[in-house]
Order: structure tokens, then C-alpha cells, then sequence
């Protein structure tokens, strides 16, 4: 196979200790290489294709080949001086536990091709899912040139990612405090996931964290080595309303840093309907955007002896909050969950009870609706009974704000009615072929275009007299118009 050689024609030495995280940009840093051996997929600068840098946006990675790599990730020169610049550190990762890279750490006297890497820092080892931190000693080679290079080798993986590349020299004296960078001290309304940042401290091996529920208190972290890490996240979720204790010391071979301080902050409350007897009402509407509320699962709790039924592992679904609604005169209703703007959370799972006290739903869905969000179709209902929705969040998802609506087509003719008796606004011409104009539109806050079926198609949140509808099939809309006032207006249109 024809052997490809990128090099770049920078300055041979660079002096002293230097940091590189790739953070400039996507071109590859001024003196470093990367050399292509095999001719297919190498090294670039880029964003992990899944979760986030070991520091900033960018890193450097590498995508798999179906064929074995051979391709080099070479440092920009490294001038050895002992007790300044006679060692270096990077960190690694692959995207995914079921596909491992290989690589091994290799090292050159002489220049940047792939023949001068003779000598091996680090034989062949599987970068691990999580970000590693990898150390070596260069003192072997003060007062020399040299440069560092991962060697991907792997073949039909995913990718393997390097982040974070420091020369410098073993510490000889033990490092300073450093400081959380969330939570923040006296912060109150945290987040109970238990997720702690801090910043580097220069010189630092590890970090050991305590958090306690008492001033100074261990009962909840004893005093762990995290090793060389700025984020943790404790396993399970913190208790809310609770008010924690935190202090996080820098550690290397010398010891561990002097008195550092003690953060105290408290977590949030529990959403008002985190208990089914707090459910929050649904108001029946004639679509789903008609009376459609934002609902949050950030600081929910599971409701214990519940499940989601439609899930084959009940257990996916978690953080539960609760709403209800009473059932129309028709007896037919459709409860269903959308994304909210900005929010985490894209995948819901949807239960329906009869009361607080049952434990088997009457209906559940977990992907009916728009994307993962969830959708329940209800018919043969008992008119005016109440029923008890549970919105929980799918495992995989984020905890955050959706938006959920009950309705049934049978209420447009009430809400029309309603509009119209107040508002005069007229929607023209109807039926309409492309575009459909607005009598007054100065009292139109905006405009939502619903299809049959009560699915959202378009929305105009600054709408001018005339919408362009042209690209809408054939069929009947319901127009929604938010007027400035508060109110609503609802009318029946037929596309053309």
C-alpha cells in the first residue's frame, strides 16, 4: 500500500514546558505531524463525535479503519532539560466500551517519520472508554530533541481520541488548594445528581474528595482518590433538600495540599407534582397546542411500586411527575408529551392510572409521539372521571422540561365558538391555495398550524397579514391564533 507522509514545515525545537489541548481550531497545531501510513482514515482535529473533551472543544481523534491503522499522532519537538521539560502527559479515550482502540506511546531521537519511532514508551494497550490520563518519564533522554507519537493500530473499532498533551518535570513540592467550579459555595437549588468540577491545580497527581451531610462529615464520600481528574459524579443521586458538605484537596507524591476549604451547598426541592396526590391538572383542549403546558422532572423522584408496562425493562423508565384530567363528554382523549425549547430531555414514557392508589396503569406508551416522546390514544372513557398521568423520563435521556397537552377534536367546536363570540378576526380566503391572510393581524401574537389528527405542522411566532401555507398537503388545518390579550382563537381552514 503507498505510504502517505503529512509532515508540516514548522521550527525543529520548541523550548521549555508547553500545554496543548487542540483548542485553537481544527488545523493541527504549528510543529506537530501526523503520518498516514496506510493510507485510510488518520488523525484530525475535531469534536468527539459522542460526549465532550478532556478539556475545551476539540481533540485530537481518529476513526476506525476496516483494515488495521498505521498511522502516527507526532508531538512538535520536545527539548529535554531535567528539572524543567523531562516529562510528558496526555490523556486517551475510545468512543465506546464495545470497541477499544489499540494504541501503543512511541518515541523519536531523530525526527518526525514513521522509521525514526524506535523506541517504546508504552507496547500495545486498549484505550479505555473514560478519559485517561498517561504519564512518562523523558529524564532518560535530557539534553536531547525528541518527539512523542501515538501509534493507532487497531482495525474496524470506532474512534480513538487524545486530548490535553503537558511537558513538564515531577513536582517537587506538594501542590496548592484548588477550587469547586460547581457547585458553588452557598449555592442552593442544586441539581441532586451528585456532579462536582473543580479546577486544576498545577503540580497535582489526583484529587481526593469528601462530602458529608455534616461539617466535615465523610458519610457520603470518605475521602476517595479520584485520581488525576477535574469532575465526579457520585453514583445514584443526592437526597434533595438537603444541605451537603464538600472539600476537594489536590494530591502528588509529595502529599496532599494544606488546608483547603469547605463549600456547603443544598439541593433543590422536588417538583410540586412528584407525588401523585400533587398532580397538576390538564385542561381537555381541541388540539394538542390549545391549552399544552411545560412540565420538568429535574429533582423527581421514582414513584416506588410503579412501572411502565410498555417498557421491556420497567426499570428505564425513572423520575416520574404527575398530572390529571377529566375525561370529556365524548370519553375520548389523547394524552401526549413533546420537546420543550432548550431542553435536555428527548425521550419520555407515558402511564395512565385511575387513581393515586392503583399500581397497574390502563394504558402506557413509550415512543408514539413526535421523536421518542410518548403518546396515548384513550377511547370508551367515563365522562367527567379524573385519570392520573405519570410523564417519566426515559434512562437514557436528561432530566428537563416537555411540554404535554390533553385533547380531544370534539372540544374545537366549544373553543371556536368561544373565540369567536370575542374576537373578530378573519382568516382568508378558505379554502386557500397558498396563502391565507389575516384581517388583524396588529392583535396576533403568534400562529400555530395543526393538522387533524391535532399534530403541530408550523408555527409563526411574529406573524405578518399574509402566511405562506403553500408546502402544506391537501386537507383540512385548524389555525390557532395567540392573540396579545391572552385569548385564543381557533378556525377550521381547507388547503386546496
Amino acid at each position: 500500500m503507498k505510504k502517505l507522509l503529512f509532515l508540516l514545515a514548522f521550527p525543529a525545537l520548541s523550548f521549555g514546558q508547553w500545554t496543548e489541548n487542540f483548542d485553537a481550531g481544527t488545523t493541527l497545531p504549528a510543529g506537530w505531524a501526523v503520518v498516514d501510513v496506510d493510507g485510510g482514515n488518520s488523525w484530525e482535529i475535531s469534536e468527539p463525535s459522542t460526549g465532550s473533551a478532556q478539556s475545551g472543544n476539540y481533540v485530537a481523534s481518529i476513526l476506525y479503519n476496516s483494515n488495521a491503522h498505521n498511522d502516527y499522532l507526532i508531538t512538535k519537538a520536545i527539548v529535554v532539560q531535567a528539572g524543567v521539560s523531562d516529562r510528558i502527559s496526555f490523556y486517551v479515550k475510545s468512543d465506546d466500551d464495545f470497541y477499544l482502540e489499540d494504541y501503543e506511546v512511541l518515541l523519536s531521537t531523530t525526527n518526525q517519520a514513521a522509521a525514526a519511532f524506535t523506541n517504546v514508551l508504552q507496547a500495545a494497550e486498549k484505550a479505555p472508554e473514560t478519559w485517561t490520563k498517561k504519564t512518562f518519564s523523558l529524564s532518560a533522554y535530557a539534553g536531547q530533541t525528541v518527539y512523542v507519537a501515538i501509534h493507532a493500530t487497531d482495525a474496524d473499532q470506532l474512534y480513538l481520541y487524545a486530548d490535553t498533551f503537558v511537558v513538564d518535570t515531577t513536582p517537587t513540592a506538594i501542590p496548592l488548594c484548588t477550587s469547586f467550579t460547581s457547585p458553588t459555595n452557598g449555592a442552593t437549588g442544586v441539581n441532586s445528581d451528585g456532579v462536582f468540577t473543580w479546577n486544576s491545580a498545577s503540580g497535582a497527581a489526583g484529587y481526593k474528595l469528601k462530602v458529608g451531610t455534616t461539617s466535615g462529615g465523610t458519610d457520603v464520600v470518605n475521602n476517595e482518590d479520584l485520581g488525576d481528574v477535574i469532575n465526579y459524579n457520585i453514583p445514584g443521586t443526592l437526597n434533595m433538600n438537603t444541605t451537603y458538605y464538600a472539600t476537594i484537596t489536590p494530591y502528588n507524591n509529595l502529599g496532599d495540599a494544606v488546608g483547603c476549604s469547605q463549600i456547603s451547598f443544598t439541593t433543590m426541592s422536588p417538583p410540586t407534582n412528584d407525588e401523585c396526590s400533587g398532580a397538576i391538572t390538564l385542561t381537555a383542549g381541541g388540539s394538542f397546542v390549545q391549552n399544552a403546558i411545560t412540565g420538568n422532572t429535574i429533582g423527581a423522584s421514582d414513584a416506588s411500586g410503579l412501572g411502565a408496562s410498555c417498557l421491556f425493562n420497567s426499570s428505564n423508565a425513572e423520575n416520574n411527575v404527575w398530572f390529571k384530567v377529566v375525561v370529556p363528554a365524548s370519553g375520548n382523549l389523547t394524552i401526549e408529551t413533546d420537546a420543550a425549547p432548550g431542553s435536555g430531555l428527548d425521550d419520555t414514557v407515558l402511564s395512565v392510572f385511575t387513581d393515586c392508589s392503583s399500581t397497574t396503569s390502563i394504558a402506557c406508551n413509550d415512543d408514539g409521539g413526535t421523536d421518542a416522546f410518548s403518546k396515548i390514544e384513550l377511547t370508551g372513557q367515563t365522562p367527567g372521571t379524573t385519570l392520573y398521568v405519570s410523564v417519566w423520563k426515559y434512562t437514557s435521556s436528561d432530566d428537563g422540561e416537555f411540554k404535554i397537552s390533553a385533547y380531544d377534536t370534539s372540544l374545537l367546536a366549544t373553543s371556536e365558538a368561544s373565540a369567536s363570540n370575542k374576537n373578530n378576526i378573519k382568516v382568508h380566503p378558505n379554502p386557500f391555495a397558498e396563502n391565507l391572510n389575516i384581517s388583524d393581524i396588529s392583535k396576533v401574537k403568534s400562529v400555530s398550524v395543526v393538522d387533524v389528527s391535532g399534530r403541530l405542522v408550523k408555527t409563526f411566532d411574529k406573524p405578518s397579514s399574509s402566511l405562506s401555507l403553500g408546502d402544506l398537503k391537501q386537507g383540512m388545518y385548524l389555525i390557532s391564533l395567540e392573540l396579545k390579550d391572552g385569548s385564543r382563537q381557533v378556525v377550521k381552514v381547507i388547503k386546496k
